[in-house]
């Protein structure tokens, strides 16, 4: 926006107004001087102090205070600043709470409590265990022939199993509840082939085996 000015009347003999004068183009011109003052006239000297409405608000603030609060705000937002105690009210219960870290590492020192009681199967922190007592049933062996039988019957409740060749010849399983084919799928070398079903083989179904030779003999270890 252009400077610019307009034309007064001559000068009077009435009340005299401060006033600073500059030159526009190639006149010497006067622009008037106000000194902010608080309600009771006192001169305002800070250049955040208000006045507040008496009739709304009974006390006076300033607003260098409010600005003082705005630096300590600010100066603990910096990196690596403790700022002290965090309190997360979330006061709707159902929502969740999102702590965005970048994807570092968020350390937490002392206690960590859970309000509510862990899922069956997890540790202190909520992390799922694995090592979970198995109930184990009584040690059994079968006698596997050059003909795909059943080894081990289905079981609903079955948790685990082990099943170990002790003899001279080669046996193969088949998990899927079909026949077994000698060499395909798990497949025991003789005198001591082992298999222990897995997080990723687990089934509950029946076990088929076929060896390389007759009356092979495979132990079997079932857990329920």
């Amino acid at each position: 926006m252009a400077d610019d000015f307009v034309q007064a009347n001559v000068d009077g003999a009435g009340k005299k107004l401060q006033t600073f004068s500059n030159v526009v183009g190639a006149n010497t011109v006067h622009a008037e001087a106000v000194t902010p003052t608080t309600s009771a006239g006192a001169e305002i000297t800070s250049p955040f102090q208000i006045q507040s409405n008496a009739a709304n608000v009974a006390t006076e603030a300033t607003l260098g205070t409010v600005h003082g609060h705005v630096d300590s705000i600010d100066a603990k937002m910096v990196s690596g600043t403790d700022i002290g105690d965090v309190t997360v009210n979330n006061g709707a219960g159902g929502a969740a709470v999102n702590v965005q870290d970048g994807g570092n590492t968020l350390t937490v020192d002392g206690a960590v409590t859970i309000g509510a009681a862990l899922p069956a199967g997890t540790n202190a922190i909520g992390v799922v265990s694995t090592k979970t007592a198995l109930t184990a049933a009584a040690p059994t062996a079968v006698s596997v022939g050059v003909a795909s039988g059943v080894a081990v019957a289905a079981n609903a409740n079955r948790t685990g199993l082990v099943l170990t060749n002790t003899s001279n010849a080669i046996i193969s399983l088949n998990c899927a509840g079909a026949a077994a084919v000698l060499l395909s799928g798990i497949t025991l070398n003789a005198n001591g082939g082992v298999w222990v079903m897995g997080e990723y083989t687990f089934t509950t179904a029946e076990i088929r085996a076929i060896a390389s030779a007759a009356a092979s003999n495979l132990a079997v270890q079932e857990f329920t």
